[in-house]
């Protein structure tokens, strides 16, 4: 995640005074439910009753759902916090470290990809807050269909700060990029490789499963780009081979997966 200071000096270029941005920053980060609450659901072992006054005749199961961000409102309530600036300052927060997550998961490349970072982040946040539990976790007690009002408006607030403060978020992601780049987070990391090697069995129609090197078990597309991505870093060759032999890439560097990769997108006819 940005460090406070980036969560900081970002809040005062929006207007949000530095004190009330680090007093959510500190409630997100560890005073609530979940360090990091908000950008996903919170999953609860071991309770039979719903907290969320679901129908008598709803039987809950073992595990419990609520939304992260609804988590994140109870929290601001508990504290007394529910007025606009401090919904602003949990917005921005939500935002940044959506921001980070991307950059993190595709590699500092998307950094430059302002536009689609924004509204990437713009969607998974309204999916955080908006997406019904029911029928995403079955057979288990979740929390009320509708999202509060507090959660709608710190989505409002999100959209407005992509639509009408673009230049202070640009600079807040060149700032987040910036100690990626510290973190030595790579150009192009697995989140890119993964998005291409899917592209490739989509086009393929081929099962995403795939041996990295000697493996004797078949890797999903992600945990196989992690695995390719580490392994290259520490100055490994590596195979990857898909499960029905389709594909195969050979590498000894990230440049040269990368390379290797565009050019079986273009044979495919799947770059544009």
């Amino acid at each position: 995640m940005p460090s406070h200071e980036v969560h900081r000096h970002c809040a005062i270029l929006l207007g949000i005074r530095g004190s009330i941005a680090e007093f959510v920053n500190n409630l997100i980060d560890f005073k609530c439910e979940k360090h990091d609450v908000g950008l996903e659901h919170i999953i609860s072992k071991n309770r039979r009753d719903s907290p969320f006054g679901l129908p008598p005749w709803y039987v809950c199961a073992d595990i419990s759902a609520t939304r992260g961000v609804e988590a994140l409102v109870r929290c601001l309530q508990d504290y007394g916090k529910l007025d606009d600036e401090y919904l602003k300052a949990a917005a921005l927060h939500l935002l940044l470290d959506c921001f980070d997550r991307m950059i993190g998961y595709f590699g500092t490349w998307i950094s430059f990809e302002k536009e689609k970072l924004c509204s990437a982040c713009y969607e998974r946040i309204e999916k955080a807050v908006k997406e019904p539990l029911y029928p995403l976790y079955i057979n288990i007690c979740v929390e009320r269909l509708e999202p509060s009002e507090y959660a709608i408006k710190i989505l409002n607030h999100v959209y407005s700060f992509i639509n009408f403060h673009r230049n202070a978020l640009n600079k807040c992601i060149d700032l987040i990029k910036h100690e990626k780049v510290l973190k030595r987070v790579p150009e192009v990391n697995y989140g890119t490789f993964t998005d291409m090697l899917s592209d490739l069995c989509e086009k393929l129609n081929i099962k995403c499963l795939f041996y990295v090197d000697n493996s004797l078990k078949s890797l999903s597309v992600l945990a196989a780009t992690k695995k390719v991505v580490s392994e290259l870093r520490r100055g490994r060759g590596v195979t990857l081979i898909s499960a029905d032999g389709s594909i195969r890439v050979e590498a000894r560097t990230l440049k040269e997966f990368t390379d290797k990769l565009m050019q079986l997108l273009e044979q495919h006819g799947l770059l544009d």
